[in-house]
């Protein structure tokens, strides 16, 4: 490919991520149609088709079959919209593949990591202003240690560089912290540090779990020796400047998700999941239909999620009313300290199972067979896909497409010397 038309690609691709890094609903529909539509035309070939397309395709497939002929009971503008919704988030989440694969496949690797640093260079300006920021606010160089409202241990939210809010930027710089890792670029201090400054306690604690496991079982006594102080030196770092987030994600750990008598929400969600699950064959093969159970197309149409949705389009199933949306609805975020991560019940797991099915879930097989059949052509993908598939468990992100499109980037990056043969 000609230099000329690898710089046209970056110049779009930069501009869709940091498009889709907001995922304002209306700028994400533009972003990915428009700028999207042009990647495609400038890439596509048939090496783009694979088993991934058939896992998104097929969802697309299935909500559409679901509506047409399966649950037909409840017709009506609102159940329309809903299934509509629930669609148009599949599509999306299909082409958002077909760009990245396309563009990855076509653009020569050096304009490919001169995108990811690009893109890296621009969230670490804005996270460190954001810090700044926050240090004026509070008066304090260190603001995770202040007791002023919506700072202190909430400051993390306010670190969210490119991202609509810190959550995502935890992720995606987890991303960065193992690319860079693997392969020993010194970026990878500066990427561990975004990271921590986001304080989502629930992602940090994932990764390194799945980076000691990953360390435990494949490093040489040497590097597991490396990964050792770093996991020290990191955890210094939290003690010292974020110490009452550690506590609070040290309290959660033991005393809400192994309760048995008063669980986190996020344990609820799965059992009322596994139960519906098996309440009945349709259910089971099925699940109970795209936006009809956990999604966030059910929570959009629900009408206590987002403020731009209209009161007269609500539309809630009678399975989703009496299952997830009485864990996460007006009346309990009244009450403080209820939101964390640990008492949602967004999570990919619950909405593959819930709304798809068995069918679903082999859906999923099948995306996973893709990367676990050339599995040894990963190198950094061999940590970043267990790690993405532990923060499945907090949220609907093939719904979200700021994850999964970086997620995507990395793992067809990782893998293009073999897609080009």
């Amino acid at each position: 490919m000609n230099k000329a038309l690898n710089s046209s690609n970056l110049r779009f691709i930069l501009l869709l991520l940091i498009l889709l890094s907001n995922f304002n609903s209306f700028i994400l529909l533009f972003g990915i149609v428009v700028f999207g539509g042009i990647l495609l035309l400038l890439n596509f070939t048939k090496s783009n088709l694979d088993e991934r397309v058939i896992f998104y395709f097929g969802l697309a497939l299935m909500a559409a079959a679901q509506f047409l002929f399966i649950y037909t009971s409840d017709y009506g503008k609102n159940f329309i919209i809903n299934t509509s919704i629930a669609l148009l988030l599949s599509c999306l989440a299909l082409l958002c593949y077909l760009i990245v694969k396309s563009s990855v496949l076509n653009m020569n690797e050096t304009f490919i990591k001169k995108l990811l640093n690009t893109f890296f260079l621009l969230n670490i300006v804005a996270i460190a202003l954001q810090y700044l920021w926050a240090c004026y606010q509070t008066s304090s160089l260190v603001p995770f240690m202040v007791s002023i409202p919506s700072f202190g241990m909430s400051t993390g939210d306010h670190l969210k560089g490119l991202f609509v809010n810190s959550s995502v930027t935890m992720v995606v710089m987890g991303f960065y912290t193992i690319y860079y890792g693997v392969n020993k670029n010194k970026k990878v201090f500066i990427a561990a540090i975004a990271m921590l400054l986001t304080t989502y306690m629930s992602g940090i604690l994932m990764f390194f779990a799945v980076l000691a496991l990953f360390a435990f079982f494949t490093f040489s006594f040497k590097n597991k020796i490396k990964v050792l102080i770093g996991f020290l030196v990191l955890f210094g770092l939290l003690k010292t400047f974020s110490p009452h987030n550690l506590s609070y994600a040290e309290q959660i750990i033991f005393e809400k998700i192994s309760s048995r008598t008063d669980p986190a929400r996020k344990v609820i969600s799965y059992q009322q999941t596994l139960e519906n699950w098996i309440s009945s064959p349709k259910s089971f093969l099925v699940g109970e239909g795209a936006g009809k159970f956990s999604s966030r197309a059910a929570f959009i149409t629900g009408g206590e999620y987002v403020d731009w949705f209209p009161n007269e389009l609500v539309y809630k199933s009678q399975k989703f009313d009496e299952n997830h949306f009485e864990l996460w609805n007006n009346r309990i975020l009244s009450i403080r300290y209820k939101d964390g991560t640990h008492n949602q019940p967004f999570s990919f797991y619950n909405q593959i199972i819930g709304e798809f099915g068995l069918t679903g879930l082999l859906l999923f097989a099948l995306y996973l067979f893709y990367y676990i059949k050339k599995w040894n052509t990963l190198t950094y993908g061999k940590i970043i896909l267990p790690f993405m598939l532990g923060v499945f468990i907090y949220d609907y992100w093939f719904d979200y497409f700021s994850i999964i499109i970086f997620f995507e980037l990395f793992m067809n990056l990782n893998l293009k010397r073999r897609e080009v043969q």
